[in-house]
């Protein structure tokens, strides 16, 4: 009956887990907002550049 009561406290004793787990969505969700504004603003400035050239002298080399 000890050893269940001592397997049960350390059982309880997980805030440390939580916080790093915590700490890691923390950073994977900074990571994924960075990467989305990165992705935005390519795609922003790809439009930019296209619109400026005009859409009959877009070179297109795979097809």
């Amino acid at each position: 009956m000890g050893e269940l009561k001592e397997n049960i406290s350390t059982l309880s004793n997980t805030g440390s887990i939580e916080n790093v787990l915590i700490a890691i969505a923390y950073w994977l969700a900074v990571i994924v907002v960075i990467l989305f504004v990165f992705y935005v603003a390519v795609k922003i400035n790809n439009w930019r550049l296209y619109s400026r050239k005009g859409k009959g002298e877009k070179d297109d080399y795979l097809l």
